[in-house]
């Protein structure tokens, strides 16, 4: 039976992890991969958040990045498309592929990348991460079911379930709000933009196990 797992990845042999860092506040997220050339995938994706510039310069400068071509300027976001370089560490893709798993959402923020991906079986995750271990690339495995997907909700991050905890203690999910985003930061010692994130990861979270 297929099971669906939902995990992070870090590593500075990854793509994209030198713009990540250097830009903390931009969140990636994936909206198209193309394998046609399985050790050189292309991604489409949307940068978000504060520090786009930042995020757009080191970019440009990314060892991991071969071409870099920016399709869209909204004016929270940038569309780009890239194609990896020949000096990214590791490209995940060919190897998750091998296994027979199917990627079904993918973001990151700072470094970190969240992946929710479809295994043929256990087995196939284990091989998966077996792999990435080997390559020294941090595999955290926050949640894993069979399909269908369970009634009970899974298990948050630390750092989604603390924001989640000092926004609903304050009061910013009260109507009208008794509190706002940016006490919620200040009090985490973050910014904004990173606890808006959290938030919204959890919010997604939670209302993905509600609906599915």
């Amino acid at each position: 039976m297929t099971v669906i797992a939902e995990l992070t990845l870090s590593s500075p042999k990854i793509v994209l992890h030198e713009s990540m860092t250097a830009a903390p506040d931009v969140t990636v997220d994936i909206e198209s991969l193309d394998g046609l050339d399985p050790e050189q995938p292309e991604f489409v994706f949307w940068a978000k958040g504060t520090g786009l510039d930042d995020f757009d310069a080191a970019l440009r400068e990314d060892p991991s990045v071969g071409t870099v071509s920016r399709l869209d300027v909204l004016d929270d976001r940038y569309l780009y498309r890239i194609q990896f370089s020949d000096d990214v560490g590791v490209v995940l893709y060919p190897h998750w592929l091998s296994t027979g798993a199917v990627l079904l959402n993918l973001d990151g923020q700072n470094g970190e990348w969240e992946a929710r991906m479809r295994f043929p079986d256990r087995g196939a995750l284990r091989e998966f991460r077996t792999f990435c271990e080997g390559e020294d690339i941090d595999f955290g495995l926050q949640r894993i079911y069979d399909e269908p997907v369970p009634e009970a909700p899974g298990p948050l991050t630390d750092a989604q379930r603390e924001a989640l905890e000092i926004a609903l203690e304050r009061g910013y999910f009260e109507v009208p709000r008794e509190c706002s985003l940016a006490e919620v930061a200040d009090e985490i010692g973050v910014s904004e933009q990173s606890v808006s994130e959290r938030l919204r990861r959890a919010a997604r979270h939670l209302v993905r196990d509600a609906v599915d």
